[in-house]
């Protein structure tokens, strides 16, 4: 309103008066763009009202109308991610999380879903429990024991925006951007506590788990290694720097592999993490597109390319990475997952469920 003075709205006293209250308080800048300066309660209070003058649960801001346009129309109807656990799909697509039923893979079918307070930006699944990484509304850990009834059965509150999350036995890593990694205790679920955070030099992107062992992908620094102590600080181990662009995602596959993806031309980096202390490089592969996920089985990765469809690489030789085959999805492969022979694709127009043979 203030910007071009609809209704000459920019020259009404109550409005410079409070203005010049609100420059006090927070300081002069650029305050309004949030992936810039962060969330203030000034957000979340206007929000909360615009919720409730519209009779609505929920309300999110933006900066200006061409974000809102990209921010919500494409994220809110294509699917992102696909995560499986037992007999059960978990697709993202904005902020909703459907539930489906693939225990007949010729005919998934849709059981339940959950609507998060803002975009889920990355989850993971396990053990009748799915925990959202909710971009400025932190860590939502769902209840899906019942699955055609996924509830809310915790939050944590993080102080930047939650883009990624781990599980572990009886923690949780949540990284959020600009403000680090954070150490969250899960032994009560539906009280989470913070016991521990550790900080990068960069933007954190992503953090991948297996076992006791953490990776954090750093935007534009690289990769870094801690050792999880519980609900205790994890201790800084090795760090492997970015060989290309900045990276977005990560997957750990076993204890000592690493495989990295970089958004914006799509290597994928495979790393060995035998030796933590000292990461290195065993090799790389350039899909046909640009993947902000892959999947990995075995000696095998699976690469959702957007339009170019599924890549299937086998790299059991590291240093000569190998294609294996391809898979022309009827739409934009963006997520996927690997539960035995079968392949979940999430793709723009459906889940599809592929069977491998190996």
């Amino acid at each position: 309103m203030n910007s071009n003075s609809y209704l000459g709205m920019g020259l009404r006293a109550e409005v410079i008066a409070a203005e010049e209250k609100a420059t006090r308080m927070f300081g002069a800048g650029p305050g309004a763009v949030r992936f810039i300066s962060g969330s203030y309660g000034a957000h979340v209070a206007l929000e909360e009202k615009l919720a409730a003058f519209h009779g609505r649960e929920a309300a999110m801001i933006f900066s200006s109308a061409y974000a809102t346009v990209v921010s919500t129309i494409t994220p809110l109807t294509t699917p992102e991610t696909v995560v499986v656990s037992g007999h059960h799909a978990y697709v993202s697509a904005g902020a909703e999380l459907r539930v489906i039923d693939v225990s007949d893979a010729m005919s998934p079918i849709e059981v339940g879903a959950f609507t998060a307070p803002d975009r889920i930006y990355g989850f993971a699944a396990a053990e009748g429990r799915v925990y959202l990484a909710c971009g400025l509304r932190g860590l939502l850990i769902l209840d899906t024991s019942d699955p055609s009834r996924p509830r809310l059965l915790g939050t944590h509150e993080t102080p930047g925006q939650a883009v990624s999350v781990a599980p572990g036995d009886d923690v949780a890593l949540v990284v959020n951007l600009m403000t680090g990694l954070e150490v969250v205790d899960l032994s009560d679920p539906s009280a989470p506590t913070l016991v521990a955070t550790r900080d990068t030099p960069g933007y954190q992107r992503d953090v991948a788990l297996a076992g006791t062992l953490a990776a954090v992908i750093d935007q534009p620094s690289g990769v870094y290694l801690f050792r999880v102590n519980g609900p205790r600080a994890p201790t800084a181990l090795g760090h492997h720097p970015a060989t290309d662009v900045p990276a977005r995602s990560a997957s750990v596959a076993t204890d000592d592999r690493l495989y990295v993806v970089y958004d914006r031309t799509g290597l994928v980096e495979i790393l060995d993490i035998a030796d933590p202390d000292a990461p290195r490089l065993l090799g790389s592969y350039r899909p046909r597109g640009r993947p902000q996920q892959i999947a990995v089985s075995g000696a095998t990765i699976y690469i959702p390319n957007g339009q170019a469809g599924v890549e299937v690489v086998n790299v059991s030789n590291p240093r000569a990475p190998s294609l294996r085959g391809t898979y022309d999805t009827p739409g934009a492969a963006r997520g996927i997952a690997v539960a035995g022979s079968r392949v979940f694709v999430a793709d723009s127009t459906a889940l599809l469920v592929l069977e491998h043979a190996r």
